[in-house]
């Protein structure tokens, strides 16, 4: 569950977990992600992983974690996002990167699952 300490993310972990999934989520701030898992943890097993994932060391870390995870990955749910509210002409490159590397940041996670629902399937 990347974003998985508010909104979407937050409703889809309860889905799943009471669908009997467990259940990991991924969030940015440490804050919000012990509040999350919780919250979400009297519905299931619940971990949780604080990851920036405009960070690329934390990415990497993110991605070493998936490879090395012993068990199949039957779902994903890519929820993080990023809210900055300015006029279209405002933005400057440094939003435009943060933009990219979440999009970045998306795409390796989802590969890195990918690769484990492949490997560890049943």
């Amino acid at each position: 569950m990347v974003g998985g300490s508010t909104g979407i993310g937050f409703a889809s972990a309860k889905r799943l977990l009471k669908r009997g999934v467990p259940v990991q989520i991924v969030s940015r701030r440490r804050e919000r992600l012990d509040a999350a898992v919780a919250k979400r943890s009297v519905l299931g097993p619940v971990e949780g992983i604080q990851a920036d994932l405009s960070d690329a060391d934390d990415v990497g870390r993110l991605l070493t974690r998936i490879a090395s995870e012993p068990r199949h990955v039957v779902s994903l749910v890519n929820a993080a996002g990023s809210f900055n509210p300015k006029r279209f002409l405002e933005h400057t490159r440094a939003d435009y990167d943060q933009y990219m590397a979440l999009n970045q940041a998306f795409f390796f996670i989802t590969q890195a699952v990918a690769h484990n629902m492949r490997d560890l399937g049943r």
